[in-house]
């Protein structure tokens, strides 16, 4: 029921190509790699991706047409050059804010284009009269867009807009008060006012991230509930309209994989191809079903097919914001095969396969092979397990054990070992000599309201900002079957250059790491990370696509 009907062929062809020319000379090299990785961020088809032009000139301007073209002249690029170290921060800052105007079909961009700091632009729109207090409203949605997404693409744009203005008014003469726009400390208020409202989205869409992560190494309700509150952070994030195919996506499989953490393991015994978007790269998390057939099985089915329901929901949308998302079709393509839509389930995987051969993506198209052998082994087990053969050889770390459940049944299939959830467990890891334990009795006693974090109805987190990184504490409220107080975990900022209980350090190879830590619980792979788990000392590493550590957090359950 929930496949739209969609008439023609089902080839889908990449629709977000990058802006950035053959050939482009090297002082606008900055500005298209910001334009392309925040065009990224936003991941919508729709209105379509405007062109980015480079205008010659010093006026200063930075402004989204009618026609559907962002234009920024030189003089601008070179006012973010003197930002120095936050210049690609500053170049995203006031790109971020063009794009949000052109995605948010801003009404009067249809007649008047809309501007940065333009005094002509500004003249023209003073025109409009009484509708200038709608244009702030505007101006200071594309504000809280343009930042988010800002971050989201990989940059830090928070802190900067007070520089950037005085440097923008400064460089170009601008009075400080432009028609149109609000005077120059007003803006600079509005700024700081929006860095403020978006600041408290990040921790929610971090929080998100991690708890989804923390949840692929558990079991039953631990998994649940890790589930649940990674659920709530991004429907926080969907609430406040802060959403791209990624958030929707994940979202989505959030909801799928609540549904397999109940489903009977007799029944849904594979590992599952469900691909977690993070920050517009993909994380491979290869969820499981671990439910088991019980007392009460009928409630239990009713309440995956719900899950299914709003998985199958969220991801539509994903698919709809980009028509060629081939990761929101696998991900249908397992929700629908899950709900015994059949049909459905190999229509879109067709249409993930078929986006997955167009952009070339072999991590991609290796998930789309699992997921068809998946669905042969219960009419030909032998043809399912060429098909396995052929996922692994493609780089699929799923084919080894669901060949092996394919042919030993459900038995031959690795469960993970719950969590015991003891207080104080996995506390040897410290911050310079303090336990995890000890940070949570200071900062507790620290936080107050600005340090709390609401994600849905009675639902919060909180976060408390250390000199060594963040402090995070997901509370659970929930009346009955939770199996924990609260989840307790510290991300290390990356200055923080001590090393661990064991002896790893920033920038230590893997065969250090396994060599001190072992074999890992989890591993959950990105374009840009590889996320290594140890459950026994409560340790997530963060590790670079060389092999070195990045970073790594600390958790406990109290």
């Amino acid at each position: 029921m929930f496949r739209k009907a969609i008439i023609g062929a089902i080839i889908v062809w990449p629709l977000l190509l990058p802006a950035q020319p053959a050939e482009v000379p090297g002082k606008h090299r900055m500005c298209f790699e910001v334009f392309d990785r925040l065009v990224t961020a936003y991941a919508r088809i729709e209105p379509s991706i405007p062109r980015l032009q480079i205008v010659p000139g010093h006026s200063g301007k930075a402004e989204t047409t009618h026609d559907g073209r962002i234009l920024i002249d030189e003089g601008m690029i070179e006012v973010c050059r003197k930002m120095g170290k936050d210049s690609m921060d500053a170049m995203a800052f006031i790109i971020g804010h063009e794009l949000a105007h052109h995605y948010n079909h801003h009404f009067w961009a249809s007649h008047f284009g809309t501007a940065f700091a333009d005094e002509r632009w500004g003249q023209m729109i003073d025109s409009l009269g009484s509708e200038e207090e709608f244009i702030q409203f505007y101006e200071t949605q594309a504000d809280d867009f343009g930042l988010f997404f800002a971050y989201v693409a990989g940059y830090q744009p928070f802190g900067i807009s007070e520089k950037l203005y005085r440097t923008i008014y400064e460089t170009f003469g601008l009075p400080d008060k432009l028609k149109g726009y609000p005077a120059l400390e007003e803006r600079i208020r509005i700024a700081a006012m929006a860095e403020e409202r978006v600041a408290k989205l990040v921790p929610i869409f971090k929080a998100g991230k991690y708890l989804y992560i923390l949840s692929s190494a558990e079991e039953g309700k631990y998994k649940e509930m890790l589930l649940g509150k990674s659920r709530e952070c991004f429907e926080a994030l969907v609430d406040r309209k802060m959403v791209n195919r990624e958030i929707f996506n994940n979202l989505g499989v959030v909801y799928l994989q609540l549904a397999l953490a109940i489903l009977d393991k007799q029944e849904y015994p594979y590992n599952y191809p469900v691909v977690f978007d993070e920050d517009s790269r993909i994380i491979k998390d290869y969820g499981s079903a671990t439910g088991t057939k019980g007392h009460g099985w009928a409630d239990v089915e009713a309440r995956a097919m719900q899950y299914l329901g709003n998985a199958l929901r969220y991801l539509d949308q994903a698919t709809d914001l980009d028509p060629s998302y081939g990761i929101g079709y696998l991900n249908q393509c397992i929700g629908y095969f899950l709900s015994k839509q059949q049909f459905d389930a190999d229509y879109y995987l067709e249409k993930a396969r078929m986006a997955a051969l167009a952009n070339r993506d072999d991590m991609l198209l290796a998930a789309c092979m699992e997921m068809e052998a998946i669905m042969l082994t219960s009419a030909d087990v032998n043809r399912a397990i060429t098909v396995f053969n052929k996922a692994e050889k493609l780089g699929s770390p799923l084919s080894a054990t669901n060949r092996t459940i394919a042919q030993k049944g459900p038995a031959g299939g690795q469960t993970v070992a719950p969590v015991l959830g003891l207080p104080g467990f996995g506390t040897r890891e410290s911050v310079l000599g303090s336990s995890l334990q000890d940070i949570y009795n200071e900062a507790w006693r620290k936080m107050g309201p600005d340090n709390r974090f609401r994600v849905a109805q009675g639902g919060y987190f909180f976060m408390y900002q250390e000199e060594q990184g963040e402090f995070y504490l997901s509370e659970c409220h929930e009346s009955s079957g939770c199996p924990f107080r609260a989840l307790v975990f510290f991300e290390f900022n990356e200055s923080y250059n001590q090393p661990t209980a064991k002896g790893i350090k920033k920038g230590d190879n893997m065969e250090r790491l396994k060599s001190l830590y072992g074999k890992e619980s989890m591993v959950v792979t990105t374009g840009t990370w590889t996320y290594y788990l140890y459950k026994g000392p409560n340790i997530l590493f963060q590790v670079r696509n060389d092999g070195t550590v990045a970073n790594w957090i600390i958790y406990y359950y109290i």
